[in-house]
């Protein structure tokens, strides 16, 4: 019995996707995010120091941006707001941009990452933990030196403090 109570355990946690942590909600955090949630083959957590999503660009948000929406937003992205029934930022070709089409940091919250932080959330694939700081990253077994290479280094899980 205790066999095969163990067997289905170990069944349901091979089933179970393994979970990518994100340290950092900004563009790039929020972009890795989309991705991952949307490949399904990953559940996420994203760890902002910060009491909101990209509270970075906060700082920043009355600066114009020196490029255009093409640059800022990815195809996928794009696609995920189009879910929700958001509108998204026109992207225009190269050469053909107008001083329009350079966002301030505030549009770029306004109209793209905080729509992006809402997908998210709305996703059961994805836990976002705001004001939480990470302060140590390492293996969760002892490894030593001469373990490179090898399995065991390579099987060893993460532990993120």
């Amino acid at each position: 019995y205790f066999l095969q109570q163990l067997n289905r355990l170990i069944c349901l946690f091979l089933q179970m996707a393994p979970r990518l942590l994100i340290i950092g909600a900004g563009p790039i955090g929020l972009e890795m995010a989309v991705a991952a949630v949307q490949s399904k083959r990953w559940d996420v957590t994203i760890v902002e120091r910060g009491n909101e999503l990209c509270a970075n660009v906060v700082a920043w948000e009355h600066v114009k941006l020196f490029s255009a929406w093409k640059l800022n937003v990815s195809d996928r992205g794009r696609k995920a707001l189009a879910s929700l029934g958001a509108d998204t930022p026109e992207c225009k070709e190269m050469g053909e941009e107008t001083e329009a089409d350079y966002p301030t940091g505030k549009e770029f919250l306004d109209q793209y990452l905080r729509p992006l932080g809402e997908y998210l959330a709305g996703s059961e694939r994805c836990e976002i933990m705001l004001e939480t700081r990470v302060v140590s990253i390492g293996k969760s077994s002892k490894l030593l030196k001469g373990d490179m290479g090898q399995i065991r280094r390579k099987e060893a899980s993460f532990r993120t403090l």
